[in-house]
């Protein structure tokens, strides 16, 4: 990986990374979050984010509804 690159996660890895003590950090829109979310994720808009950064734990895998914008947060 070089520097700035940003590493993916497929879905069936998640599992693993939350076992292995990774949160799940959704920065989708507070209506997308209301429509459906992953169990135990910790909800973050990413226009909120750097506000919020104190919320954001070390090691998390971030999801959206594409990728786009979770690839932009991490």
């Amino acid at each position: 990986m070089s520097f700035g690159e940003v590493p993916h996660v497929v879905s069936h890895e998640l599992t693993g990374k939350v076992a292995d003590g990774w949160a799940v950090l959704d920065v989708r829109t507070d209506e997308e979050w209301d429509e459906g979310r992953i169990d135990g994720a910790v909800h973050i808009p990413m226009h909120e984010v750097v506000a919020r950064l104190a919320e954001v734990p070390d090691q998390v895998v971030c999801v959206c509804a594409v990728g786009a914008r979770s690839s932009r947060v991490a």
